[in-house]
C-alpha cells in the first residue's frame, strides 16, 4: 500500500497534466497522452522486470485512465476499429494492475507484450488520419 503522501503526489500531477491539456484540441490531447502512455509504458516494463507490485499497479492504473481517455475520443469519432484496440487496450492495462496485485509478474509481462501489440496495430492502422478535425 502507498503512503498517503505519494498518493497525493500522483494525483496532483495527473490533475496538472489535465488542467495543461485544457484548452487545446481533442487531436493535441490525444497525442499528448499517447507521449504519457508512452512514458508510464517504460515505467510499467521496468516495474515488472524488478518485481515491483506497487510500481506496475500504479503505471497500469494511470495507463489505463489515459487510455479510456482515448477510447472516448474515438467512440466520438466513430471509429471502428480504433474504438476496437482501444477496448482492448483499457482491458489489458487493468489486467495488469490485477497480475501486479496477485505479484504475476510473469502473466504480467504476457499481458504487457499483448498490450503493446496492441498499441502498435493500433498506431499502424493511423485512426488519427481519419479523425475529424476539432
Amino acid at each position: 500500500m502507498k503512503p498517503a503522501w505519494e498518493i497525493v503526489i500522483t494525483v496532483a500531477a495527473l490533475t496538472l497534466q489535465v488542467n495543461a491539456l485544457e484548452g487545446k484540441t481533442e487531436a493535441a490531447k490525444y497525442r499528448e497522452r499517447m507521449d504519457q502512455v508512452q512514458d508510464l509504458q517504460y515505467d510499467l516494463s521496468d516495474a515488472i522486470a524488478q518485481k515491483s507490485s506497487g510500481k506496475a499497479i500504479e503505471a497500469s492504473e494511470n495507463i489505463r485512465a489515459l487510455l479510456q481517455e482515448d477510447l472516448d475520443y474515438w467512440i466520438k469519432q466513430k471509429i471502428d476499429d480504433a474504438i476496437g484496440y482501444g477496448k482492448s487496450s483499457v482491458n489489458y492495462s487493468s489486467a495488469l494492475a490485477e497480475d501486479a496485485k496477485r505479484q504475476d509478474f510473469a502473466s504480467a509481462m504476457a499481458t504487457y507484450n499483448k498490450l503493446q501489440s496492441t498499441c502498435c496495430s493500433c498506431h499502424d492502422a493511423h485512426p488519427e488520419k481519419r479523425a475529424k478535425a476539432n
